[in-house]
């Protein structure tokens, strides 16, 4: 009886990792539609844009309050989806090149696409603090 216990156990340890699986993919879908959907977004604000412009220019007008609002609302679209490509690369165990946005393996030094360090170069945080109050040291 022992032997089918076990195999029962190592069953039981599959399903629970197949779950687990499957819960990451439904996450990094729902994060590929989110995706999809502010591109969508910036498609529709940047044509809204060009028809402004053209509209401005028609009219002999160079500076427009809705034109600088539109392009605020384009750069905070692409932030919001820079945010969700790292999302994504994460949930997959990846990191993102931030030169060409290649998913790369999380150990990775550089891209294998395009070659770019993936390593940041910033200090760490207690480095930085202390570089902040250098300057007070005797």
């Amino acid at each position: 009886m022992k032997p089918f216990e076990e195999f029962i156990s190592r069953a039981k340890g599959a399903v629970d990792v197949i779950g687990e699986k499957a819960g990451q993919l439904v996450d990094v879908s729902k994060l590929n539609l989110k995706l999809i959907e502010l591109k969508s977004e910036l498609k529709s604000e940047f044509e809204g844009l060009g028809r402004m412009v053209y509209e401005c220019s028609e009219e002999n007008i160079t500076e427009n309050q809705k034109i600088t609002t539109q392009i605020q609302l384009i750069k905070q679209l692409n932030k919001e989806i820079e945010n969700l490509k790292k999302q994504i690369a994460f949930a997959k165990n990846k990191v993102l090149c931030k030169s060409c946005g290649h998913h790369n393996d999380m150990d990775s030094s550089y891209c294998a696409k395009c070659g770019g360090s993936l390593k940041t170069d910033t200090k760490s945080e207690k480095e930085a603090v202390e570089d902040d109050f250098a300057e007070f040291d005797d």
